[in-house]
C-alpha cells in the first residue's frame, strides 16, 4: 500500500494441510507441479486406515488426505506470464505420447 512497504507472505503451514515451502515465495512467481488425479478404491482407503495408526507411532502428525494424486514433477517456479505456454507445451508434449508409464518406470524419483 505504501512505497517501500511490500507485504511479506504468510507462511504458517498448519493453513496449507502441514506443506512447508521448499523455496521462498517471490512476487510474480507461482509454484507449479505436474500431477494426475488418482481416485481411490474402497481396498486402498481400507489399508490406508489400517497402516496410518502404525505409520503415527513414528511420524505422530501424519493425517490421512482427502484427496490423492501422482506427481509427475517436482516443484518448479513459473512466471505468470510463462503459465498458458507451459501448459499448452504440456498438453502437446502428452498427447504424442502413448499412454504406457511400464517403458519409464526406471525413470521414477520419490520426492
Amino acid at each position: 500500500m505504501f512505497p517501500g512497504a511490500e507485504e511479506k507472505p504468510e507462511e504458517d503451514s498448519a493453513k496449507h494441510g502441514g506443506r512447508v515451502r521448499t523455496f521462498p515465495h517471490e512476487r510474480g512467481n507461482w509454484a507449479t507441479h505436474v500431477y494426475v488425479p488418482y481416485e481411490a478404491r474402497e481396498e486402498f482407503l481400507d489399508l490406508l486406515d489400517e497402516l496410518l495408526p502404525h505409520a503415527q507411532t513414528y511420524v505422530p502428525q501424519l493425517v490421512r488426505m482427502e484427496t490423492f494424486h501422482l506427481s509427475l514433477s517436482q516443484s518448479v517456479v513459473l512466471r505468470h506470464h510463462w503459465i498458458l505456454p507451459f501448459i499448452q507445451a504440456l498438453k502437446d508434449r502428452m498427447a504424442s505420447r502413448q499412454r504406457s508409464f511400464a517403458r519409464c518406470r526406471h525413470q521414477l524419483h520419490i520426492y
